[in-house]
């Protein structure tokens, strides 16, 4: 989902293009707190009133910028994932994926959750992240959720918010924390888990008293 104006030309859909490109190097070199209009105007060379008739307000421009790398994030994920794989193969490629993702993308946090936090009475802010997190949810069911059957919208939604709750850690701490380490003990826990509870149904089955006989 879009706002702003629709480019009617080639030329139209070209400079925002360019506009969105700026943007994005200009959040991954400072962050979203530090980038300004005069900014993107004299790194793509489109005048500050374009941007604003092709964005409608420096908002909107952040949120396209964000949902611009998201949707190469869910291309890139689509196309790498062997067929067929087993969902906790697709876990970890996902989980894997993500950790490069959050590296070569380290500002998205700050830009993502400061309008899924920011102010609630901005509706279309929320509206926007609500929309991207209802698509990443959908993506990572995709992926993984053939293993929880009908139950797969919210095993998605307990991955996300895994995977979110690392890149705020990650985000505040990254000298202390590495991704990459963080989900591969995930997956080692959960392998371990799944493990120990099998030995104890197969333990408990030793166990159990014959029923019958005389």
């Amino acid at each position: 989902m879009t706002t702003g104006r629709a480019p009617r030309t080639d030329r139209g859909a070209r400079t925002r293009r360019r506009v969105l490109e700026v943007t994005r190097r200009l959040l991954s070199e400072s962050g979203p707190g530090n980038v300004t209009l005069d900014q993107v105007a004299a790194g793509s060379g489109v005048a500050k009133t374009s941007i604003l008739w092709h964005f409608g307000s420096k908002q909107e421009l952040l949120l396209e910028a964000l949902d611009a790398v998201i949707r190469d994030f869910e291309r890139a994920f689509g196309a790498r994932y062997p067929d067929p794989s087993t969902p906790a193969e697709r876990l970890a490629l996902f989980l894997r994926d993500y950790a490069a993702f959050m590296k070569q993308h380290p500002y998205l946090g700050d830009v993502f959750f400061s309008f899924a936090l920011g102010d609630p009475s901005n509706e279309g802010a929320r509206s926007r992240v609500r929309d991207l997190y209802r698509r990443y949810r959908a993506m990572v069911a995709s992926h993984v959720g053939a293993v929880a059957g009908d139950q797969g919208h919210e095993l998605a939604a307990a991955i996300v918010g895994l995977v979110d709750g690392v890149f705020i850690q990650w985000s505040l701490d990254p000298d202390q924390l590495d991704p990459d380490a963080v989900f591969g003990a995930f997956l080692r826990g959960l392998s371990a888990l799944g493990s120990a509870s099998v030995e104890g149904r197969t333990d408990a089955s030793d166990e159990a008293p014959l029923q019958g006989g005389g």
